[in-house]
């Protein structure tokens, strides 16, 4: 019998999606293996027309839509099946499922189970309701994010203009001293290596050259720490890095390479320096800035602070016992309350003064899963009045469905891409756990025209670098990156990681200076393979496509087909220090890393390879 335990469908959802204005993709889960068909059943419920003679109303029956469903993904435990509903006269729906099993059918609808297969048309309550798609409601996204290949720096530790490799100690410009450029400290997380503005745009035809089309910055605006994400003015670049006038030059001259640049933006919290959390800790509850935080009680510090008029190391019972709420038990980074129109209208206008003098690209939005989506919907509302085409990301590490959809962002952090790479990279999964997490956190949780968007990564400044993951292991960080380039979504690299830099998170260790003029070891150099593969994604439109079959994975060997209309792509890769045999369908295949050819039958895989095969259009089989 059909296990009615593991179907799964929800109405107006990411199971029920408007692709756009005139298709709906509908999802179905079942358990895996068990059933072994089913159609969609759909109709306006309004199909009532009088007769010839105009007396009576009768139900269009003939009017009723029949789509087969095609089992698209499978986990461990699961079958997802896909269909779309396309061009239906009037974007107006009632439908159910029909599933069948041997000699077993079964109609789902919103009310459950019914072995009634035929529909009564008079009464369509127990179908699911897709009422009417609202052209106002689908997901919108900007044109250009889709063939986006991403550049993240980390600014301090990038590039400074003039003295990159320098050994010796400077002077900053604000009464600190800086270390030479690259050298080792215990103390990363607190020094400024003096990384600017100037530098990067000195490495603007850097990352032109590399195929870089977008500049992802962690935050720039004025803060006392080396991160930035302790805000103290939201309208000023900080001056370790430069000036407004400098950025703004970055952002026109790195829109002459065809590169967009998108911010930081740290709304759920400010840096404990900010002038108006200053003004609550002198005045309590007579600031006018009190209700723009969460004060939980009053002293507002019931801690004391150090000789540098800063939180200490706290207590845990000091953590626990703050008279505000903060990122975390950070004392150093109170919590907006964006529900307060003064601190709302603050922070809005701090997000349209970039756009509107400065023409960004986009908002990264840190810690989006914490504040509200009715602050979300306003700001986003707010900065696509001034600009229609601009990007809003946010930062979520899990599922970020919720913030996908009703005016909040376009695209989301893929980190269950990011997890999914590193445990297969580094060794700790399989590829048949690669599979089914890939199916299970991405390409089954989201919908189709949002996973052509995800911001995809193998490692940033919040993770351990990808050769660290991989225990230096340059072959498999190799994979890790062929891994980002094959999967839909836009590949995002982390400065520093394409000349094989490695570094855990803890003690910022990730976020070392870029090797500029210190030599590479040609093993760590994978910059010409990172090139080859952005031309190759830019060139086929198989890497960047949502259809994808993972084939007979087994604990090493991982392979996968995309399609187009036009494209089949078999990509095969062998993670383990044993050889692998391949066989494929018959057919000829070109290797799109040297152009060479390949026929079918089988062949042998080395340890730590790959392959890039482009079907030859007249076969359109699968490797296995």
């Amino acid at each position: 019998m059909i296990n009615r335990h593991a179907v799964f469908h929800e109405a107006k959802s990411r199971h029920a999606f408007a692709a756009d204005v005139d298709t709906l993709h509908i999802r179905l889960r079942t358990a895996r293996g068990d059933v072994q068909s089913v159609v969609v059943y759909a109709i306006d419920p309004f199909n009532w027309f009088p007769d010839k003679n105009g007396s009576d109303y009768s139900f269009d029956k003939e009017s009723l839509l029949k789509v087969e469903m095609k089992q698209e993904l499978s986990d461990e435990l699961f079958d997802y099946w896909f269909c779309e509903l396309r061009n239906t006269p009037t974007n107006r729906l009632r439908y159910c499922f029909v599933l069948k099993k041997d000699s077993e059918i079964l109609r789902f609808g919103s009310s459950g189970f019914t072995d009634e297969i035929e529909p009564d048309f008079s009464n369509l309550l127990g179908w699911f309701n897709f009422p009417f798609i609202n052209e106002e409601d689908v997901f919108n996204p900007p044109d250009w994010v889709e063939d986006t290949v991403w550049y993240q720096i980390f600014c301090d530790r990038f590039a400074r203009s003039g003295n990159n490799s320098s050994s010796r100690t400077e002077n900053s410009g604000s009464g600190k001293t800086i270390p030479g450029w690259g050298s080792q400290t215990d103390n990363l997380h607190r020094i400024s290596f003096g990384g600017n503005l100037k530098g990067v745009i000195d490495k603007l035809p850097y990352i032109a050259e590399m195929g870089f089309t977008g500049i992802y910055f962690t935050p720039i605006f004025q803060a006392p720490s080396t991160h930035k994400y302790d805000t103290t003015d939201y309208f000023k670049i900080d001056p370790q890095f430069g000036t407004n006038e400098i950025f703004s030059t970055l952002v026109r001259r790195a829109h002459e390479l065809g590169i967009r640049v998108i911010l930081d933006a740290v709304f759920n919290h400010c840096g404990f320096t900010h002038p108006f959390f200053q003004d609550v800790i002198k005045n309590g509850s007579n600031s006018p800035y009190y209700s723009y935080f969460h004060i939980l009680k009053q002293p507002v510090l019931n801690f004391k602070l150090n000789s540098a008029k800063m939180p200490p190391r706290l207590t845990k019972e000091e953590m626990q016992n703050l008279s505000f709420r903060t990122f975390a038990y950070t004392p150093h980074m109170p919590k907006w309350n964006t529900a307060d129109p003064g601190a709302r209208e603050y922070l809005i206008n701090a997000a349209r003064y970039w756009v509107e003098e400065y023409d960004i690209d986009g908002w990264r939005m840190d810690v989006s899963n914490e504040v509200s989506h009715d602050f979300w919907r306003e700001l986003c509302k707010a900065v696509r009045g001034i600009k229609s085409d601009i990007f809003m990301l946010g930062e979520n590490w899990d599922d970020a469905y919720p913030w996908l959809c009703s005016g909040q962002f376009d695209s989301t952090m893929n980190y269950p891409l990011l997890s999914a790479i590193g445990s297969f990279a580094g060794g700790r999964s399989n590829a048949a756990e690669f599979a089914s997490t890939m199916t299970r956190e991405v390409l089954a949780a989201y919908p189709k025209p949002i996973q052509k968007l995800l911001f995809n990564m193998v490692d940033n400044h919040d993770t351990d670098r990808l050769m660290t993951g991989c225990g230096g292991n340059t072959k498999a960080a190799i994979l890790g990156f062929v891994l980002l380039f094959t999967m839909c979504g836009c590949p995002s690299v982390y400065y520093g990681s394409e000349v094989g830099m490695d570094g855990t998170l803890h003690g910022d260790a990730n976020r070392r200076c870029m090797l500029w003029d210190k030599p590479v070891p040609p093993d760590r150099d994978f910059r010409p393979l990172i090139k080859k593969l952005i031309t190759l994604r830019k060139k086929h439109p198989a890497f960047r496509t949502t259809e994808i079959v993972f084939n007979n994975c087994n604990d090493a060997l991982l392979t996968f087909t995309k399609k187009t209309d036009d494209e089949t792509l078999v990509v095969i890769l062998n993670n383990s220090a044993a050889e692998q045999r391949i066989s494929l369908p018959p057919g000829t295949y070109t290797n799109l890393m040297d152009d060479s050819i390949t026929t079918g039958n089988s062949f042998a895989l080395p340890p730590y390879e790959f392959k890039l095969l482009l079907q030859d259009s007249s076969h359109r089989h699968c490797a296995h």
